[in-house]
């Protein structure tokens, strides 16, 4: 009987699989392979204890590689695997879909850098690193400020584009061929993401150089509104209405993910047509990210987090929400979706309460064990559990939608 979930249908499952044992078995197999393999490109790249490559800038650099590498996945989504698709045997069509990402994510920061880079200095730009002067003669900072400022439209990419087209059906392009189908849905997803984070993040300012007085590292340096940039806890203008932004940027993730995966569309499917599913859940999942990341989550997390400051409230949250993601992710394509067998809202409810308290333990798990097994750790002057994260999300992302799931799973 064919699945009636368009999401899956459509977009997160594009071959018919299977798994290969119970559902226990089956996902465990293919969480333990997934993150044995991303652990060890993290010791070769990324980790500062093992690595011959490692260097301080790379650890800024290789978050931005992951966070690019799941766009690029997202976009051969898009194209449905146009290329990769036309290789006759799995493990080809993984091998050349895996290339693709590698060579999409190159691309990428080659425009960036070079293209985009020199209109947007101390961001995207190795000009920013060759003319230090511009950022105090810091080329760590300017690096690390392109690494934020692409993690940030990676945040606006994934919880508005990315939302609009997989809740839409791809709507109003739903009825093109491919390529042509992929190419529309990825400018319009160019032109969300382009609005939305001049509106979260670079509104109406561009900045070309840093206040001499700076002293610290931080997602943005410079301020954006004044009312937006203003933190209530230190009484002063900074950069936490940055640290909000991302925040509001993955707490919708967080409900996109919820709708199109552990909710199965429920409940803008009720609606019953597109675009309105879509219109609806983009709004809708846009507004309880709001209500989350402006009210909920600082209620949660003043009393303990007030004495932090203001953007370290906020930049808590967003760590919340993003181990809530993974654990989304993680449930919804390797365990598959537990539980099934009691009414919907039980479904649901059952399963919000599963990756939200997984994701909660997950993020206090991390601060206990990542400078064992990561080498992430305070003293390192680089911390931040969204390295590893985005890490681990494009490993998984590639080995669920450019693999096909294997071995745990098996095409039928």
């Amino acid at each position: 009987m064919p699945d009636e979930k368009p999401l899956e249908n459509q977009m997160w499952r594009p071959v018919i699989t299977e798994r290969r044992w119970n559902w226990i078995v089956s996902g465990l197999v293919n969480f333990i392979i997934v993150f044995i393999v991303a652990l060890i490109f993290w010791y070769i790249f990324m980790d500062w204890r093992f690595s011959l490559f490692y260097w301080s800038g790379w650890m800024f650099l290789g978050s931005a590689i992951a966070g690019w590498g799941i766009l690029v996945v997202v976009l051969q989504i898009w194209f449905e695997y146009h290329l990769s698709s036309k290789m006759k045997s799995l493990v080809t069509q993984g091998i050349f879909g895996t290339l693709l990402n590698l060579v999409g994510i190159a691309g990428i920061i080659l425009v960036f850098w070079f293209v985009i880079g020199p209109y947007m200095i101390p961001m995207f730009s190795p000009y920013a690193l060759m003319n230090v002067s511009s950022i105090g003669g810091n080329w760590w900072l300017a690096l690390f400020l392109s690494s934020a400022a692409i993690g940030t439209i990676l945040s606006c990419g994934f919880g508005f584009a990315s939302l609009w087209a997989a809740g839409s059906i791809y709507w109003p392009f739903t009825e093109l061929e491919q390529p042509k189908r992929g190419f529309a849905v990825m400018l319009m997803g160019i032109v969300i993401t382009t609005v939305a984070w001049l509106v979260l993040f670079w509104p109406f300012q561009i900045a070309t150089s840093l206040p001499p007085t700076t002293t610290t590292v931080d997602w943005t340096i410079w301020t954006t509104w004044p009312f937006w940039a203003y933190d209530p806890i230190a009484g002063e203008v900074n950069n936490g209405g940055a640290y909000l932004s991302l925040a509001f940027t993955q707490w919708t993730i967080v409900f996109s993910l919820l709708t199109l995966m552990s909710w199965e569309y429920q409940p803008w499917k009720a609606l019953k047509k597109q675009p309105w599913i879509g219109v609806t859940a983009l709004i809708g999942c846009t507004l309880l990210g709001g209500i989350f990341a402006f009210f909920i989550m600082p209620f949660l997390l003043s009393g303990i987090m007030a004495s932090l400051g203001f953007a370290a409230m906020h930049g808590y949250s967003a760590w919340i929400a993003v181990f809530i993601i993974l654990n989304i992710f993680i449930w919804t394509q390797y365990f598959g979706n537990w539980p099934h067998r009691f009414n919907t809202i039980v479904n649901i409810l059952i399963r919000t309460i599963i990756v939200v308290v997984l994701g909660v333990i997950s993020l206090f798990l991390y601060f206990f064990i990542s400078p064992i097994l990561l080498g992430d750790y305070t003293l390192t002057g680089v911390y931040n559990p969204v390295n590893w994260v985005l890490w681990l999300l494009w490993a998984m992302l590639v080995h669920v939608y450019i693999w096909k799931r294997a071995p745990g799973w098996k095409s039928v």
